[in-house]
């Protein structure tokens, strides 16, 4: 049978709901294995899309000062800031769409002329037809689904990322607190 995921010895001090002695959570915290460190470099496949690199600069910034996550996770982040990139991509293409489906007949008649010039007649019903499909409900309930599914995906990742607040609050290692100086101790008195 299969237990729970074991927590890291940090968030279980953080809790403090632990059973576990502190001996016990000291030997844990020791035997935790820790991979990579604190540099991330960015995967060659998000370097040349400019909205990747740039949802990237942001998260690096956010992780250099946070311990759960190092360098072992770059996948992960590359990942998450290029579905990022497509989930963007996709909400310009919507509201591209929503610009055209107010064009009047005169102006569609201008597109599918200039379409006319550039390339054959029947290049260019194919691409009139790929236009009014786009546009049609079909087109436009396509594009949404795959935005809400985009969205969706994103949300989990961030979850894994500690990217929103909910999964930040849920992690957030408190700093040990300082421990109260005595004056008299130095003096050779107990504490009475």
């Amino acid at each position: 049978m299969a237990g729970r995921r074991a927590k890291p010895a940090a968030i279980l001090k953080f809790e403090k709901k632990s059973h576990r002695t502190r001996a016990e959570l000291r030997d844990r915290e020791r035997a935790e294995i820790r991979l990579g460190g604190k540099k991330f470099y960015a995967p060659t496949y998000i370097c040349g899309d400019q909205i990747a690199m740039e949802r990237w600069r942001e998260c690096v910034k956010i992780f250099k000062e946070f311990a759960l996550v190092s360098s072992s996770d770059i996948g992960h982040l590359a990942r998450y800031c290029k579905m990022y990139s497509e989930y963007r991509d996709l909400l310009d293409r919507r509201k591209a769409i929503a610009s055209m489906d107010n064009l009047t007949g005169a102006e569609e008649k201008q597109i599918v002329d200039a379409a006319k010039k550039h390339m054959s007649d029947l290049a260019a019903k194919k691409l009139f037809e790929k236009v009014e499909y786009i546009l049609s409900t079909s087109g436009i309930l396509s594009i949404d689904s795959a935005i809400n599914k985009k969205a969706d995906q994103l949300t989990k990742m961030e979850d894994r990322l500690f990217l929103n607040p909910q999964a930040k609050i849920k992690t957030q290692i408190a700093k040990p607190a300082a421990k109260p100086v005595d004056p008299l101790a130095d003096a050779g008195f107990a504490n009475l």
